[in-house]
């Protein structure tokens, strides 16, 4: 049975669950910008456009138009403007870091390479990346308590890896995805040896894509 004191516990955990979860879902909506969505007919259609839940985009030509919805399924991908850089949005098959399949989800490319790397939430700044809560998590510029998830893809392979937040560290982020980065399997553990926690997690996967493709063109391969 449990106590009072327990049970207060309990009900006070589910309260701040529920309050995450609905901030999460807040946040992860929250991107938005002048957009071109590129449909897989091969049609494109430019206008401004805001991202809806998992798979969705609400769309329209003009500021003045209401909204549609758009979803990603029809759409080869979304390409949104956010200040002076594009990131390029579509809809991939997740799993987590156990392999196990998660819900299909669009999510934004910020770094290409032998190991992609994608972001989901609100990208206010882009091009640097900012350690917060005493270097233990990282965000897009600035100061913002928004989420901003990570997701990781070896390059020709279907699914993206949701490897957790900005509320995470790189050691934490990083673990147990040996596969994704195999086509140079003792780099990472270098750079994250080197880095000494003060390189995002933007920093590392492209200081290793750099790094694994000089490799590559040493030996040949």
């Amino acid at each position: 049975r449990l106590t009072q004191a327990k049970k207060k516990k309990k009900t006070m955990m589910r309260i701040l669950i529920f309050m995450l979860l609905c901030f999460v879902s807040k946040s992860m909506n929250a991107q938005q910008g002048e957009t071109v969505l590129y449909f897989k007919n091969g049609d494109t259609i430019s206008g401004y456009g805001k991202l809806k839940g998992a798979d969705e985009i609400k769309f329209r030509k003009d500021k003045e138009d209401k909204y549609s919805k758009i979803n990603f399924k029809t759409l080869e991908k979304a390409d949104i403007k956010i200040k002076d850089t594009i990131i390029s949005y579509k809809l991939f098959p997740i799993t987590k870091k156990n392999g196990k399949e998660k819900t299909p989800s669009v999510i934004g490319l910020f770094e290409s390479g032998s190991v992609n790397l994608y972001v989901k939430g609100e990208v206010k700044k882009v091009g640097y990346f900012t350690q917060q809560l005493g270097g233990t998590g990282m965000t897009f510029g600035g100061t913002t308590d928004a989420i901003v998830h990570y997701f990781i893809r070896k390059e020709n392979e279907p699914n993206a890896v949701h490897i957790g937040s900005n509320y995470y560290a790189d050691d934490h982020l990083l673990e147990d995805t040996e596969n994704v980065f195999s086509e140079c399997p003792d780099l990472l553990k270098k750079i994250l040896e080197s880095s000494n926690g003060y390189e995002s997690i933007y920093e590392i996967i492209e200081r290793y894509n750099a790094s694994c493709k000089q490799l590559h063109n040493q030996t040949g391969k």
